[in-house]
Formats: C-alpha cells, sequence, structure tokens
C-alpha cells in the first residue's frame, strides 16, 4: 500500500483553468505540506495534509458557489456538499456517466472517513500517546483521498469557467476571447436559469456591453439567439433585461447607441411582461444626453428601425406599450 501511495503522490496537481490565483494558492499551500510530510516520512502529519488539502479543494467550491462553508461545519459535511457540486460537471463529454458518478460516490466514502480518522490518529492534535497507525489503512484512505483530488481539480475548473462572477470578469474586465460556442457554452455551464435573478441580470448587462464592442461571437450566441427564441425559459426574464438596458452602454458604462442594439434591445425584450421601467430608464438616459444638433441614429437607420417598434409595440400594452412608445419619439423613428 505504501507502494502505492508513493505512486499517487508522485501524479502532478495541475492548477485547473479559470480557477483565481487566491483559490489555487490556497490550494497548492496545502499541497507543499503534503509532499514536504511525504519526504519526512511523517505518516500521521501525511494523514493529516492529505485531510487539508482535501478539505481546501472542497472549501474553494463552495466559495465560487457563493455558499461558503461556515467555520465549524464538519469535514464529512464540507466534502459532501463540494462534491455534489462538481460530479455533474462534463469533463469527458457531454454527459455524466452513470458508472462514472458510482465510482465518484465510492471514493467519496472513503475520503469522508478522513476527517475521524485524522482526528484519532493523524496530526493536528496534541496527544498523551503515539497513535499505532496501520500503513494499510492509512494507506488506502490517503490513497483513495489522492484519487479524489485528482478527480476533483479538472471539475473545479470547469465549475469556475461557469460561475456568473468569472464569466462577468471574462467579458468585462479581462476581456477573455471567445470561440465560437464558447460564450453558449459558458452560459449553459452557469445555469442560467438557476442564478440568482440579480445576477441573470448582471450577466445580461456584461454580455450586451461586451458586444456592443464588435464581439462577433458574443453578439451572436449571447444576443441574437436570445433575440430569435420567444422562450423565457433558458433566456430568463432578468437575463432579457439585463441585456436590453447593457445594450445602451459601452464598456466603461457610458451611453451609446446604434441600429443593431436598438434593434435587439426590442427585439429580445418581446416576451417579457412589465418592462415600462426599464425601457423607461433607458429614454431617461437618451434624453440626458440628447442633442437636437446631434441625433443618435440617421434617418435611414430611424427608418429602418420601424418595423421593429411596430413588432414591439404589437406586444405590449398599457404602461410597456407607453414607454415603448416614448422611447421611438425619442430616437426618433417615425409611426409607420
Amino acid at each position: 500500500m505504501k507502494e502505492l501511495f508513493n505512486a499517487h503522490i508522485r501524479v502532478p496537481v495541475q492548477r485547473p483553468n479559470y480557477l483565481g490565483s487566491e483559490y489555487w494558492n490556497a490550494i497548492d499551500l496545502e499541497h507543499q505540506r503534503l509532499l514536504r510530510a511525504h519526504e519526512a516520512n511523517d505518516l500521521g502529519e501525511v494523514v493529516g495534509q492529505c485531510k487539508a488539502l482535501v478539505e481546501s479543494i472542497s472549501r474553494v467550491t463552495l466559495e465560487l458557489d457563493g455558499r461558503p462553508a461556515a467555520s465549524d461545519d464538519s469535514f464529512d459535511k464540507i466534502v459532501k456538499n463540494a462534491h455534489n457540486l462538481l460530479v455533474d460537471q462534463r469533463t469527458e463529454g457531454n454527459s455524466v456517466d452513470s458508472a462514472g458518478r458510482t465510482a465518484a460516490t465510492q471514493i467519496l466514502k472513503l475520503v469522508s472517513s478522513l476527517g475521524p480518522y485524522r482526528n484519532s490518529k493523524g496530526s493536528g492534535h496534541g496527544r498523551a500517546f503515539i497513535p499505532e497507525i496501520l500503513n494499510d489503512t492509512a494507506g488506502l484512505i490517503t490513497v483513495s483521498s489522492l484519487v479524489w483530488v485528482h478527480w476533483a481539480l479538472p471539475r473545479v475548473g470547469k465549475f469556475a469557467y461557469g460561475r456568473p462572477e468569472a464569466l462577468i470578469r471574462d467579458l468585462i474586465l479581462e476581456r477573455a476571447t471567445f470561440h465560437r460556442n464558447s460564450l453558449i457554452e459558458r452560459i449553459q455551464d452557469a445555469e442560467l436559469p438557476k442564478m440568482d435573478p440579480k445576477h441573470q441580470r448582471e450577466v445580461g448587462v456584461a454580455v450586451a456591453r461586451r458586444a456592443m464592442q464588435e464581439t462577433f461571437i458574443v453578439q451572436q450566441e449571447g444576443v441574437e439567439s436570445c433575440a430569435r427564441s420567444v422562450s423565457l425559459k433558458f433566456w430568463t426574464e432578468q437575463y432579457r433585461l439585463g441585456v436590453a438596458t447593457g445594450l445602451f452602454r459601452d464598456k466603461s458604462g457610458e451611453l451609446t447607441v446604434n441600429k443593431w442594439g436598438v434593434e435587439h434591445a426590442l427585439l429580445v425584450l418581446n416576451p417579457v411582461e412589465n418592462i415600462a421601467s426599464e425601457v423607461g430608464e433607458i429614454d431617461r438616459l437618451l434624453l440626458r444626453s440628447w442633442s437636437p444638433t446631434e441625433p443618435f441614429l440617421n434617418r435611414g437607420e430611424n427608418i429602418e428601425l420601424a418595423e421593429v417598434f411596430n413588432l414591439a409595440e404589437a406586444s405590449h400594452k398599457g404602461d410597456d406599450l407607453r414607454a415603448i412608445q416614448t422611447l421611438r419619439e425619442t430616437l426618433g423613428v417615425p409611426p409607420f
């Protein structure tokens, strides 16, 4: 069993893609401590550091989920909660194989024994007597923990990839490169419909602002795909509201107006009710910047927008309809 552990500990622990430095540094610190314990042939410390490494990865996962573990949560609870978040992350194709899920669950059961075993045999506690550590038992538990570590880390990267904070950062702050299907995959991985409504809107705003910088993949996958759909199941109401308002802002948050942005702001709002507040805010933003000598759009663009305004007006009524009509007047789009 010792030889098996020696083989596993030599496998490099790779930093997951998309994981921030602050998180990786915490994980790597525990891994380096584990390597030093192994070099010192201190089996009790190896057990303790295996637990610390697993717990660090688990706590990072829960932090990424926006629901950090409490300081007094048990090791077992922390690891199980993190495992349940990671088990559905696709790392090999488009589905989670049931056999793989079963195997991961069995490994989790062994890893969960690290907590009580470390308490009774491992480092981290001052003791009156040196505990007896059986090589076979310690080897089985520590090898299982390293298997779980190598199973979990790629999934942590996948999980970080889909978090709204990371997506917003890459859209606006980092200006990450997006290739075909990469944005839609990230929105799917982030499980947009399950996000907090506030986060749905924030992602919509970030997508729109990046789209207004003429990033064509973002325009196509984050805005135009949404505009073509009338479903609120995936392209949620709050996401659509965020896109609509974001299409009137540049990367610095300043007003920007072009025909494509106005057209798609209206199209993404077509299936949404109770939009008067957001449309009214867009109108007020335009009025604050309006100049009679510098119209927002030229006459030809305004004429081309007439059809999409007609569609928007036909799709809404009451206060929503009046807000759209007011926006139309502010932009100078003719009523035909």
